[in-house]
């Protein structure tokens, strides 16, 4: 077999129920991280069960410079929204392992 690399730009869409923006912002970060080893090993038993002979290695995941493009509030389109609220970049937030709350399933 052989390694093979991929480069894929993605756009990812994150909802987030907050108090305020800022503290929506900071929370973002922490679900856009590669996935565990224990999430890529499901991901290859879910292929390997549908006959992909093709097993993955590694996610290396990095955001576009850290900005984050506010484009909705209470299902409102935000897209031309103007002011720094729109695309400041926030302030780093740790990963977070905590688990989700059921109602996010």
């Amino acid at each position: 077999m052989s390694d093979f690399a991929f480069k894929v730009n993605l756009v990812a869409v994150v909802r987030v129920l907050a108090a305020e923006e800022n503290a929506a912002r900071r929370v973002v970060p922490t679900v856009l991280g590669a996935p565990s080893a224990a999430e890529i090993g499901l991901a290859n038993q879910n292929n390997a069960a549908v006959g992909l002979d093709a097993v993955i290695l590694d996610v290396d995941l990095s955001g576009e410079g850290g900005r984050i493009k506010l484009i909705e509030i209470d299902g409102k389109s935000y897209l031309n929204g103007t002011g720094a609220a729109a695309t400041s970049a926030p302030a780093p937030a740790p990963h977070s392992e905590a688990p989700r709350p059921s109602s996010w399933k």
